[in-house]
């Protein structure tokens, strides 16, 4: 749910920022749409949030979190309506989580939706109202981060456990 405007991992990690992308020459979009020389942007996020600022008149972080909901899952939700059953939005707390929503279910109000806000442990709907069924992994072992013999995990594994048949309720405590 952090979108085109990359809120959680930042403009440097687009896919074409300082030309990183085959497909876009960021040194020659970057300077018409940032006013700056050189190729130290990436172009998809310049035009979105430029997008975002001719519509809505300001690109601020709460106006993205609209435009993401209003513009961009709107369009899917009603392009694919029923034939999408469940949303999964990672990143939660980089998008309006009621909006999102709303817009889905304006379309398909069948549609099941997982909101990760980064509350997942214990397993529990974190967001009663926006998501239908919980979201949750656990964590990949990386960069021996998260060693194999480690507890890092502890804590999801016993909110699944202690679940009922794997299902977990907006009342439900582990």
């Amino acid at each position: 749910a952090q979108g085109p405007a990359m809120l959680k991992a930042g403009e440097i990690a687009a896919y074409d920022y300082n030309n990183k992308s085959p497909y876009v020459d960021s040194c020659a979009l970057c300077p018409n749409l940032t006013g700056n020389e050189g190729c130290e942007c990436a172009p998809s996020v310049w035009q979105w949030k430029n997008l975002v600022k001719t519509r809505y008149g300001n690109d601020t972080d709460a106006t993205l979190h609209r435009a993401y909901a209003e513009i961009i899952v709107n369009e899917y939700a009603e392009r694919y309506g029923s034939r999408i059953a469940g949303w999964w939005f990672d990143q939660g707390s980089y998008g309006n989580g009621s909006l999102v929503a709303e817009k889905i279910h304006s379309h398909n109000p069948n549609a099941a939706i997982a909101w990760n806000d980064g509350n997942k442990v214990p397993l529990r709907n974190n967001n009663p109202g926006i998501e239908d069924y919980t979201f949750g992994h656990i964590t990949p072992l990386k960069n021996n981060a998260n060693p194999s013999d480690g507890c890092y995990n502890y804590g999801m594994v016993l909110s699944a456990e202690n679940s009922i048949d794997g299902y977990v309720y907006s009342d439900f405590d582990t």
